[in-house]
């Protein structure tokens, strides 16, 4: 669980019975200490090796397309679950672009070219067309 600093509570890290705080870039969280499951189910496995095969291509990246990478992940804003924003590395919007690819087409090649979100064009006129039941 995130949790906010504040007057009373600043920022907390190490394990007190069966709770773990800590904090990363994006914030100061909470968790229960667990013992990792690893069922090494069909799933798990190709997830794993779908992350390992983004890892590995992105350790083989050019210089240049890395930089694509992290100039694009400057422009993605995302929310965390307090509604704090963040912008992702170049690294974790190159992973997550290409982990969505595999979801949808495991056979598919990895993906160098940063993505790009054309703006829709404006609405011009429409047309309200009223029916009776």
């Amino acid at each position: 669980m995130k949790y906010t600093p504040g007057l009373l509570v600043g920022e907390m890290s190490g394990k007190s019975g069966c709770v773990v705080a800590s904090h990363n870039r994006f914030g100061s969280y909470l968790r229960v200490r667990t013992i990792p499951v690893n069922p090494n189910s069909a799933t798990q496995q190709s997830a794993r090796n779908n992350l390992s095969a983004i890892s590995k291509a992105w350790k083989n990246a050019t210089a240049d397309q890395k930089a694509a990478w992290n100039a694009a992940a400057l422009s993605v804003v995302l929310s965390d679950r307090l509604g704090r924003t963040y912008n992702p590395t170049g690294f974790q919007y190159f992973t997550s672009c290409n982990r969505n690819i595999f979801v949808y087409d495991p056979v598919a090649a990895i993906s160098y070219a940063v993505p790009s979100v054309a703006t829709p064009a404006a609405l011009l006129s429409f047309v309200v067309t009223a029916t009776s039941v």
